[in-house]
C-alpha cells in the first residue's frame, strides 16, 4: 500500500500531518542489528545480522497553544500499552518500502522545551520530539 496520507498514527491515533513540522519527519528503516559479527585478519566483514529490524521513527511538533498540545499529548498518552514503560504500538509510512509498517515500540525520555509564553495561552517554538525504538514488530 502506498501513501494514504498520513505519517504516523500511535495506536489509534492519527497523529495529524498539519503539526508535525515536515522536516523533521525522519524514517530510519529496518535498521540491522548486529550480533557477534567481527572482521577477520584479512578485513573481511562476517556479519551477523539479527531478524529483528526495527526502525527509529522521529519527528517535531509545530508550535502550538497549549489546549491544542495538550489534545495531542493526552491522545498520545491514552494509546500507551504500558505507561510506565511509553510502550504502544506505531503505524507508520516507510519511505525506502513506500509501505506502511506497524511496530511495538517505545518512546525515551523526552522534553518539552518551551521558549515563550502568551499569557498562558500560546507556547511559542515548543516542540516534542517524539521517537520510536521498537521492541518487536507487531504481529
Amino acid at each position: 500500500m502506498a501513501y494514504v496520507g498520513y505519517l504516523v498514527k500511535v495506536g489509534d491515533y492519527t497523529v495529524p500531518n498539519s503539526i508535525i513540522r515536515a522536516e523533521t519527519y525522519s524514517v530510519k528503516p529496518q535498521q540491522r542489528l548486529d550480533l557477534d559479527s567481527y572482521r577477520d585478519t584479512n578485513g573481511v566483514l562476517h556479519r551477523s545480522v539479527v531478524g529483528n529490524r526495527p526502525p527509529v521513527i522521529t519527528f517535531n511538533l509545530k508550535s502550538m497553544k497549549v489546549a491544542e498540545f495538550w489534545s495531542v499529548w493526552t491522545a498520545i498518552r491514552g494509546n500507551y500499552a504500558n505507561e510506565d514503560q511509553r510502550q504502544f504500538s506505531v503505524n507508520y509510512f516507510d519511505p525506502e518500502t513506500n509501505d506502511y509498517n506497524t511496530h511495538i515500540c517505545y518512546m525515551p525520555d523526552i522534553e518539552f522545551p518551551i521558549k515563550q509564553t502568551d499569557n498562558g495561552n500560546n507556547i511559542s517554538n515548543s516542540f516534542l520530539i517524539l521517537a520510536c525504538y521498537p521492541e518487536k514488530r507487531e504481529e
